[in-house]
């Protein structure tokens, strides 16, 4: 008689494949690479088909479409009141297409190889985005967002999973003083932070105009030469330019929290390959399960 599945539920403060990823980049500190998968649902024209019919004549809505791109994980971010319930934390323009997308369906699947270690992470989750306040109206989208999740419990968040409430719009935990969590975690304040943290040469990438618009709209080649290359934080005895430059910057910039339900794990780099999926089922609690790799 085949035994059943073994389980494993674990209610450590740090769940154990946030300790393999620290593990992986603690010796391979350059491999925090990933790509991250969003919905669009309102795509502006239709995906690459074939000629359609004579007989169409009615215009379609194109179906959503899958956006993919690569992101930098910063760092994790584990708050004090949720130590088992770690946050992914990357960045973004609040201007790029993947904040709207986000907002309207925050379910996110990244994938994180690290080569190094031959170990790939797929993490299923949520992602919030945090503005700053002067983005009045992500701000305001931001302040409906409860990071952790509250509520959490049950099972079925991994793929196919049917909790469906979990990425919906929580109780307003931000308040109107600044970006302030209920439990004390000052969002804006870890916003700037992340963000003068960032090389000077990064910085100015968030001063630039709105990232995937024409380049002919502002001014060609020649006018992007003349676009800062560097921002640094601002003295008394800056000029005006160069304090403007870092407003807009700061202003541009956004914190991209990933909070994961759900990770499926395999490890190449032993023999013979191993595989586990973690699923998140209550508050703190994380069942593990090995899998056939």
């Amino acid at each position: 008689m085949a035994s059943a599945a073994q389980h494993h539920l674990s209610p450590a403060a740090s769940p154990r494949w946030k300790q393999l990823i620290e593990s992986a980049i603690s010796k391979f500190k350059d491999q925090v690479v990933i790509q991250m998968s969003t919905l669009d649902t309102s795509p502006t024209s239709p995906p690459n088909t074939s000629s359609p019919s004579p007989a169409t004549t009615t215009p379609t809505k194109p179906p959503p479409q899958v956006r993919v791109r690569s992101l930098i994980i910063r760092s994790f971010l584990t708050l004090p009141t949720h130590p088992s319930t770690p946050l992914l934390l990357s960045s973004t323009d609040i201007r790029t297409p993947k904040v709207s997308q986000i907002t309207t369906t925050p379910q996110i699947e990244l994938a994180w190889w690290i080569d190094g270690t031959k170990q790939q992470f797929r993490i299923t989750g949520r992602a919030v985005v945090v503005p700053s306040p002067t983005q009045t109206q992500a701000y305001r989208q931001f302040q409906l967002v409860s990071l952790p999740q509250k509520e959490k419990s049950g099972k079925g968040r991994g793929p196919g999973g049917g909790e469906a409430s979990r990425f919906g719009v929580a109780s307003v935990q931000v308040g109107e003083g600044g970006g302030k969590a209920e439990e004390g975690f000052d969002w804006e304040k870890k916003r700037v932070e992340v963000f003068k943290s960032m090389s000077s040469h990064m910085k100015a990438t968030w001063c630039r105009p709105t990232p995937g618009t024409p380049l002919s709209a502002h001014g060609g080649p020649d006018a992007a030469k003349k676009w800062p290359v560097k921002i640094e934080e601002p003295t008394e005895s800056s000029s005006e330019e160069d304090k403007r430059n870092w407003e807009t910057a700061l202003n541009n910039f956004a914190l991209l929290v990933i909070e994961p339900s759900y990770v499926d794990f395999v490890d190449l780099g032993v023999v013979p390959n191993r595989r586990f999926e973690f699923v998140e089922v209550g508050e703190g609690k994380w069942e593990e399960t090995e899998l056939v790799a």
